[in-house]
C-alpha cells in the first residue's frame, strides 16, 4: 500500500487495527486503502517538531484542541444582533425537508437570527418544526423564483433541495450578482455551478462549496481516477477559483483558497444518509454569520457535525440515526467543546 498517495500496490492486508506513527497516513484517510487499515491509532516516536512542520505533507489533521482555540467566546452582555443574522434559500417540490434540516442545523449554530426563504410548503414546515426562524414566502408555490432584500443578513446559504429549473438558475444568477458577502452553495446550487461554468468566475474568496465526490467531479468537468486524485483536484480547484471547499467524506477535507487542507477527524458511517449534508450547510451559514472566516467555519462547522453524529451513533447505532438526529445531538457536541 502506498502511504502517501493511498493507493493499492498489489495484494494487501485486510488489519483490525492499524498503528501509524507520529501523524496519520493519507492511505487510512482514504476509502480506497482506508477500510483495510480497520480501526487505527497514532503513536507518537519523537520525530522532532520542528523537523515535522517543515516538511511537506498533503494536509493537516483537525483535533478538538484546533477547534476549542478557533472558538469566539460569547459574552454576557451580547444580544440577538451581536450573532449575525443568516438567511437560508432552501428546500423545493419533493424536497422540502431540506430546507428544513438546512434551518435547523443553523438554529443550532449560534446564530442570533435565522430567516429562511422558501415556497409555501416549505415554509409551512419550517413553522411547525422550528418556530426560532423568520420566514420569508416566494411568489411561486413550486420552486424559489426571486430573492428577499439582502440588506440585513450577515451570511447566505443557497442550493438544499431548490431543484436546477430555470427559476432557481436564476435566482442564483442574481444572488452572485447581488451579495458579495460570505456565501455557502451546496446540493443544487453545485449541480448549477456545474452546468453554468461561468458562474464560478463570480464566486468569491467569502464563498464556500461543500460538494460530495460525484459533485466535485461536475464541478471538475470529468470524473476522478482515484479518492486521491479528487482531493488533489479539488485542493487546486479552490485555489484557482478563490474559494473555500468542503470535500465531504468520511474525513471530510477542506481545502483553502491558499492551498491548506485540513481533515476532520469527527464522524461516523452512519451519517452517510440523505439530509446529512443539507444540516451540515445550516451550521455552516450560521457560523459565516457570526463573522467566522470561511476556513474556521468550515472546520468547525464539519468537526461539530462529526461529534454530533459520533454521539448519536453510541445512543442510536449507526444503522438507526437520521439526519435529524444530527441536529439533536448538537447541544452536547457544543457543550463537550465549550465547558472546561
Amino acid at each position: 500500500m502506498d502511504p502517501t498517495e493511498g493507493l493499492g500496490m498489489g495484494p494487501t492486508i485486510q488489519a483490525h487495527h492499524t498503528v501509524t506513527f507520529q501523524v496519520p497516513r493519507i492511505a487510512v484517510l482514504l476509502p480506497e486503502t482506508g477500510a483495510a487499515a480497520g480501526s487505527w491509532i497514532v503513536k507518537a516516536i519523537g520525530l522532532d517538531a520542528k523537523a515535522l512542520e517543515s516538511t511537506e505533507r498533503v494536509g493537516d489533521w483537525v483535533e478538538e484542541a484546533d477547534i476549542r482555540r478557533a472558538l469566539k467566546p460569547r459574552s454576557r452582555f451580547t444580544h440577538k444582533g451581536s450573532h449575525g443574522h443568516a438567511l437560508v434559500i432552501a428546500g423545493g417540490a419533493g424536497c422540502h425537508g431540506a430546507g428544513v434540516l438546512a434551518a435547523t442545523g443553523c438554529a443550532r449554530s449560534g446564530v442570533g437570527l435565522l430567516t429562511v426563504h422558501g415556497v409555501e410548503n416549505t415554509i409551512r414546515l419550517i413553522g411547525m418544526a422550528l418556530p426560532d426562524a423568520m420566514t420569508s414566502l416566494d411568489a411561486n408555490r413550486d420552486h424559489v423564483s426571486q430573492l428577499p432584500d439582502l440588506e440585513r443578513y450577515t451570511a447566505v446559504a443557497f442550493g438544499p433541495g431548490v431543484g436546477v429549473t430555470k427559476g432557481p438558475k436564476e435566482v442564483l444568477k442574481e444572488l452572485l450578482g447581488r451579495w458579495n458577502g460570505p456565501l455557502v452553495l451546496d446540493a443544487d446550487a453545485l449541480t448549477m455551478l456545474a452546468q453554468q461554468r461561468d458562474l464560478l468566475d463570480h464566486l468569491s474568496s467569502r464563498t464556500v462549496l461543500t460538494p460530495h465526490p460525484k459533485e466535485m467531479d461536475r464541478l471538475l468537468g470529468s470524473s476522478s481516477t482515484s479518492s486521491y486524485d479528487r482531493l488533489c483536484r479539488a485542493k487546486a480547484f479552490a485555489q484557482e477559483v478563490g474559494c473555500t471547499l468542503v470535500l465531504k467524506g468520511a474525513y471530510s477535507a477542506v481545502c483553502s483558497s491558499g492551498g491548506r487542507v485540513y481533515f476532520n477527524s469527527t464522524g461516523n458511517s452512519g451519517m452517510a444518509k440523505g439530509g446529512a449534508g443539507d444540516v451540515l450547510t445550516g451550521l455552516l451559514v450560521g457560523l459565516l454569520a457570526q463573522g467566522y472566516d470561511p476556513l474556521e467555519a468550515s472546520m468547525i462547522a464539519c468537526y461539530v457535525h462529526g461529534l454530533a453524529g459520533d454521539l448519536a451513533a453510541v445512543d442510536l447505532g449507526a444503522d438507526a440515526m437520521r439526519a435529524s438526529d444530527l441536529v439533536r445531538y448538537m447541544p452536547q457536541a457544543w457543550l463537550g467543546l465549550r465547558l472546561p
